[in-house]
C-alpha cells in the first residue's frame, strides 16, 4: 500500500492520478472475455471516481485544485488522502487478482 502524506502539497492530485491510471489499466483488462463479469462494476466505479474528481476540481490547475482549496484544512486533506490511499490499495489488489 502506498501511503501519501497530507503534508505533500499535491498529495490528492498525485494519488488521484495513480488511481486514474489503474482504472485505465483495469478497463483494458476487463475487456478480456474471462473478466467480463466485473466490467460493469468497474465502469460504474470509474464513472463515480471521474465524477468526484471533476466536481471537486481534483485535476484543476493552480488555486482551483482540491489540494489548494484544502490547504488550510489539514484534517480534511488528511481524510481525503487516506480514502484515496484505500481506493488505490484496492485497485492495486484488483489488478493482482486479474493477472
Amino acid at each position: 500500500m502506498v501511503l501519501a502524506s497530507a503534508e505533500d502539497d499535491a498529495a490528492i492530485l498525485r494519488v488521484s492520478q495513480q488511481c486514474e491510471a489503474i482504472f485505465s489499466q483495469l478497463s483494458t483488462e476487463t475487456k478480456k472475455p474471462e473478466n467480463a463479469g466485473i466490467s460493469n462494476r468497474l465502469e460504474e466505479s470509474e464513472y463515480q471516481f471521474q465524477a468526484w474528481t471533476a466536481y471537486l476540481g481534483v485535476f484543476a490547475s493552480n488555486e482551483k485544485c482540491l489540494d489548494q482549496q484544502l490547504r488550510h484544512h489539514i484534517h480534511l486533506r488528511d481524510i481525503t488522502v487516506r480514502y484515496l490511499d484505500i481506493l488505490l490499495n484496492n485497485l492495486q489488489c484488483s489488478m493482482l487478482l486479474l493477472w
